[in-house]
C-alpha cells in the first residue's frame, strides 16, 4: 500500500468518521469500489463496539480482533508521524480558501478555514478538498442562498483540486527561500470539472512550507446558474485565494 493511499484515507476519515473508501473518495470519485484507493483493502465485517458500518482494513487485520477502529487510527497516526515526511507527503487540515465577487449592487466575500491540502514532495503532486458548507459569509441569508440556490451543497458537498507542479524541482524545498511555481490540474466545483493552471507562491523555512495562490473562476463554466432577478448582485467571475501551511517538523 502506498503512503499516498494512506494519506487519502486519513484526510477523508478526519473530515468524515463515517468515510468508507469503497463508497466515496473526495480525491477521486470514480473507480473507487474497484481500486479501493490503490491498496486499501475493503472488507464488509463490522467491529463490535466501533459503532460504524463496513470499514477499511489493510495492515491491521490481526489488530482488529483485539482493538476498535479508534485505536487503529491512533496507531496509523503514530506510524505517519515517523514515516510520512520521509516519504515526502505533507498535510494541512486547516487551510484557508476565500472567494470574492465584485458586483454593481453588492460585493460578496466568503471564507473557508477547514480546507484540507496535501503535497507530495517526491513528485510535486497536490490535492485539495473542502466542504462547500464550511464557507462562512458576513450575512446569513447570503450563506443560505449560496448553499441552496447556487452551489447546491447538499447535492455537491465538496470542491476539489488535483494537480501537479510543472517542471518540478524537489531541491527547491530542501532549503529556505521564496519560489513562484506553476501548477496545472483539475478543479471540481458543483460536480463539474475544468482544467486549471495557476501560479503558487511557496515560502520555505526550516519548519514549514507555506503555499499561496490566487485565480479566477468563471461561474458559468461550472454550470452554476444565476437567477436573472439577482444577476446584477453576483459577478460572472469570482476571485479565489487559498493558502496552506505544511509543517515539515510536526513536533515543533
Amino acid at each position: 500500500m502506498s503512503y499516498t493511499s494512506l494519506i487519502k484515507f486519513l484526510i477523508c476519515y478526519a473530515k468524515d468518521p463515517n468515510f468508507n473508501p469503497c463508497r466515496s473518495d473526495p480525491f477521486n470519485g470514480s473507480d473507487v469500489h474497484q481500486h479501493c484507493l490503490n491498496g486499501i483493502v475493503c472488507q464488509t465485517d463490522v467491529i463490535k463496539g466501533a459503532g460504524r458500518g463496513p470499514v477499511p482494513f489493510f495492515v491491521f487485520d490481526q489488530i482488529k480482533r483485539v482493538v476498535g477502529l479508534k485505536a487503529q487510527l491512533i496507531i496509523l497516526l503514530i506510524i505517519c508521524s515517523f514515516s510520512l515526511f520521509a516519504q515526502g507527503t505533507l498535510i494541512d487540515k486547516n487551510g484557508t480558501a476565500r472567494f470574492y465577487s465584485e458586483a454593481p449592487v453588492e460585493n460578496i466575500e466568503a471564507i473557508n478555514k477547514k480546507a484540507i491540502g496535501a503535497i507530495d514532495l517526491s513528485n510535486g503532486s497536490l490535492a485539495v478538498s473542502m466542504l462547500m458548507r464550511d464557507f462562512t459569509f458576513e450575512k446569513s441569508l447570503m450563506q443560505e442562498h449560496f448553499n441552496e440556490n447556487y452551489v447546491e451543497s447538499d447535492k455537491y458537498p465538496k470542491s476539489t483540486f488535483k494537480g501537479k507542479i510543472l517542471n518540478y524541482d524537489p531541491g527547491k524545498f530542501n532549503k529556505p527561500g521564496s519560489y513562484t511555481l506553476k501548477v496545472s490540474g483539475d478543479l471540481t466545483i458543483h460536480g463539474v470539472t475544468n482544467p486549471l493552471e495557476t501560479e503558487i507562491l511557496c515560502q520555505v523555512s526550516n519548519e514549514s512550507i507555506s503555499v499561496e495562490t490566487k485565480f479566477i473562476v468563471a461561474v458559468a463554466k461550472f454550470k452554476i446558474d444565476i437567477p436573472k432577478i439577482v444577476f446584477y448582485n453576483i459577478a460572472e467571475e469570482v476571485e479565489v485565494t487559498a493558502s496552506f501551511n505544511f509543517k515539515t517538523n510536526p513536533s515543533k
